[in-house]
């Protein structure tokens, strides 16, 4: 074999026999002493085409898989080839789809919260309204009210739920290749073995935030000193895609001269990332 991936297209069912030789027999083979090696006998002559496909879900907060797999395998003697192809899907899951409430610790909301820039009391003013310390207030969402300074006194923190916009798993998508062949020239095996994978996932990450810097003075807001609005901004979904490459290739030669065993192998891997991130567009207002 020429690495672990010449199993992973070889059916089950192509196997006779599995052996686990001794130390004695890995050294007369050429490998340490301190290694087991398995010998894995295959069917002299097999032919076998294989479909094999599962779905399944969950029976709360979603998250369907699926799955499809394609196998095509012949021996004859010495020859084998095996192709494999297989298809592995994960829908996301929404955070809204389970119980999760919204942290207080996050001041950022559709309807905007008012902070003090570096923290603290918002407005001494809104302080001496309140009767105590005033250090988050949610914006009226009343343009006249957001102009009275007592609408602030009583307002207390707005939370907005972006359950709906994120993603615990993001949905997956998996699609492979294995392929086979091993062949005899004269006195020498040849095993060859090509492998590819392509991964792509998609999923959202809440609402865009924005931090708002309000001066004093403006009509807008009544404070008299200048303040923040944490708000997130409408429309505006943080979305995450990715893709990941990886391809393999391996080739085995194994022969003898005389009374002595010699095989050589190579590898030829290779990944490749490919990591997106997008933000999607809102109409300006």
């Amino acid at each position: 074999m020429s690495g672990v991936e010449d199993l992973y297209s070889l059916p089950f069912e192509a196997i006779e026999r599995t052996e686990i030789l001794s130390e004695q027999d890995a050294a007369r083979l050429g490998f340490p002493s301190t290694v087991r090696v398995m010998n894995f006998i295959t069917k002299k002559h097999f032919r076998a085409l294989s479909v094999h496909e599962t779905a399944g879900t969950t029976t709360e907060g979603g998250g369907g898989t699926h799955y499809a797999e394609v196998n095509a395998t012949r021996i004859n003697d010495g020859r084998r080839l095996s192709l494999t192809g297989s298809y592995t899907h994960q829908d996301n899951i929404l955070q809204s789809s389970w119980s999760i409430l919204p942290d207080p610790a996050v001041p950022f909301a559709l309807q905007g919260n008012v902070t003090r820039i570096g923290g603290g009391s918002i407005d001494p003013a809104l302080d001496a309204r309140a009767g105590r310390a005033v250090m988050l207030a949610a914006v009226p969402p009343d343009a006249q009210a957001r102009r009275n300074l007592s609408s602030y006194a009583a307002a207390g923190q707005a939370m907005t739920d972006i359950g709906p916009y994120r993603t615990l798993p993001p949905r997956t998508d998996q699609l492979r290749f294995d392929g086979t062949l091993a062949v005899p020239i004269k006195t020498i095996d040849l095993s060859f073995n090509l492998s590819a994978q392509q991964n792509w996932t998609a999923g959202s990450n809440g609402l865009a935030a924005a931090a708002i810097t309000v001066p004093a003075g403006l009509p807008a807001l009544p404070f008299t000193t200048p303040v923040l609005v944490n708000r997130y901004l409408p429309g505006i979904i943080l979305r995450q895609q990715g893709q990941a490459s990886t391809l393999h290739g391996g080739m085995t030669a194994q022969g003898g001269v005389g009374r002595w065993a010699w095989n050589a192998s190579a590898r030829w891997p290779m990944h490749a990332v490919d990591q997106v991130r997008a933000l999607g567009r809102a109409r300006d207002r």
